[in-house]
C-alpha cells in the first residue's frame, strides 16, 4: 500500500521526466523537418521573384510601347516585342522546368505567359498593318484578310490589301487566310512586301 501511494503522490513527476524525454528524443527530427520546411520556401522564394523581375521587365516594355504607338515608332515597337518574346520564352522555360516544386505558381504564370504572348501578337499584327517593311527578309505567320483577289501566272493566286501582298498555290476556302512564309520587298508598292505563302 505505501509503495503505490509513493508512485501515485510521484506520478506526476514520472510524467513530466517521460514527456521531456520523449520531447528531448523528437528534437532533432523536428528540426530536420523544420529546415527542410525552411529550405523549400526559401527555394520557392528564388524561384517566385526570378520570375516577378521576367513580369516586371515585359511590363516595362509594355509601357514603352504605348509611347512607341502613339508616336508611330513602329521600330521601337518591333524591337521591345522582341525582347519580350525573348523573357517569356525563358521565364516560360523556367516555370516549366520547376513545375513540381510550385504547381499553383505554375498555373498562375503559365496564364501570364499567354496572355503577353496575346499582347505580343496583337501589337505584331498593327506593326504588318502599318509597317510591313519591317519584317523584309524574316518569316512570318499571321492571319490575313485580304481586300481582292486576283489570278496571276503559273496557276497561282494573289491575295492583297494596300501595304502585303500573298502569294498562293491555290485559291483560298475563305475570306481568311493563315499566312506562313518569307517576307520579301514589293517592286510595285513602296514599303509593301510580298509573301510567298507556305500553308497551301
Amino acid at each position: 500500500m505505501l509503495m503505490i501511494k509513493n508512485f501515485l503522490r510521484n506520478l506526476p513527476k514520472y510524467i513530466t521526466f517521460l514527456w521531456l524525454k520523449i520531447k528531448l528524443a523528437g528534437l532533432p527530427r523536428a528540426k530536420t523537418v523544420l529546415n527542410g520546411v525552411l529550405a523549400y520556401l526559401t527555394i520557392i522564394g528564388v524561384i517566385s521573384f526570378s520570375l516577378f523581375l521576367f513580369e516586371e521587365s515585359a511590363q516595362m516594355l509594355s509601357f514603352a510601347n504605348f509611347s512607341a504607338s502613339d508616336t508611330k515608332r513602329y521600330d521601337l515597337m518591333k524591337t521591345n516585342l522582341n525582347i519580350m518574346s525573348d523573357i517569356m520564352d525563358t521565364a516560360e522555360s523556367m516555370n516549366r522546368l520547376l513545375y513540381i516544386l510550385n504547381p499553383f505558381q505554375h498555373k498562375a504564370y503559365s496564364a501570364y505567359v499567354l496572355a503577353t504572348r496575346a499582347y505580343i501578337s496583337t501589337l505584331e499584327g498593327e506593326i504588318l498593318a502599318n509597317a510591313p517593311e519591317l519584317y523584309i527578309n524574316e518569316k512570318i505567320s499571321m492571319t490575313f484578310k485580304p481586300d481582292s483577289y486576283s489570278a496571276a501566272q503559273n496557276n497561282l493566286f494573289i491575295a492583297e490589301n494596300r501595304s502585303i501582298k500573298v502569294i498562293l498555290k491555290q485559291a483560298p476556302a475563305s475570306k481568311t487566310i493563315q499566312v506562313t512564309g518569307m517576307a520579301q520587298a514589293d517592286p510595285d508598292k513602296k514599303d509593301g512586301i510580298i509573301i510567298i505563302n507556305q500553308e497551301n
